[in-house]
């Protein structure tokens, strides 16, 4: 497993804890602020690796979830180009600038939002792997048949589900990519789970198994009644404003 490192947390701090209390040496570490203090981090990440772990045994995967420009992401990936990079993920926002990039760089392109349902065939123009999760796909299936139809490596990362919904990711990054790290350790940024023993990596992995919640703790998170009322009424709201300009448009064209 990959741990995670957001841009705003001490990445000194965090890795040396995911390192001493996970055993993970794979990293993904959140970038995209200015240049300077993203190659920093990253190289500070990579000196705690390579001072705990064997240097072909570790790897770093950065995020900058499209906030580079073309020419910002070229500039700092050429700086980190000799440094244990996997792959860098999402580097910028638009097709263009990915593809544009992907000539310009040796690291790996990787992309997560960029992905659309009505243009999967057009991914492995841009990018080199794609970054899928499960729950937001709708299941195991699904997400077995969106990476079938995109044609890359795929990775497996969290939505930031609780143990019980990180179950179902790691059944899919096991029969979809078993020798990768995935990024399903977010289970340990929880303060709060759905079950007695949290889904954690202990010295890097987790056991792909079942998971239920536990009766007393979900009860314990049942959620208000008039929170719910108050959601009830939001959704209600969202389908009526979506709703509205369809029965307009059957309206007249009737």
């Amino acid at each position: 497993m990959n741990a995670i490192i957001g841009d705003v947390e001490d990445c000194i701090q965090a890795t040396q804890r995911a390192i001493d209390v996970y055993g993970c040496r794979t990293i993904k570490l959140k970038v995209g602020l200015d240049s300077e203090t993203d190659l920093q981090r990253v190289h500070s990440v990579a000196e705690l690796l390579g001072a705990s772990f064997p240097s072909e045994q570790i790897g770093i995967r950065i995020d900058a979830n499209g906030r580079w420009s073309l020419e910002q992401a070229t500039e700092v990936l050429h700086e980190m180009a000799e440094l244990p990079i996997e792959y860098v993920e999402q580097p910028c926002r638009s097709e263009s600038e990915l593809l544009s990039l992907r000539r310009r760089i040796q690291i790996p392109i990787a992309v997560d939002e960029s992905i659309r349902i009505d243009r999967l065939d057009s991914v492995k123009e841009f990018a080199d792997l794609a970054i899928l999760k499960v729950s937001p796909l709708g299941g195991i299936a699904e997400t077995t048949r969106m990476a079938e139809r995109i044609g890359l490596p795929v990775r497996i990362s969290s939505a930031l589900e609780t143990s019980v919904g990180l179950s179902p990711s790691l059944l899919a990054a096991h029969e979809l990519a078993p020798d990768a790290a995935a990024g399903l350790g977010t289970g340990a940024l929880l303060r709060t789970d759905l079950v007695r023993e949290p889904v954690v990596p202990l010295n890097g992995r987790i056991q792909v198994k079942r998971v239920e919640p536990d009766p007393s703790i979900l009860a314990s998170h049942a959620p208000r009644a008039d929170l719910v009322s108050y959601w009830r009424a939001r959704m209600e709201v969202a389908f009526e404003s979506i709703a509205q300009p369809t029965r307009e448009l059957v309206d007249m064209e009737g």
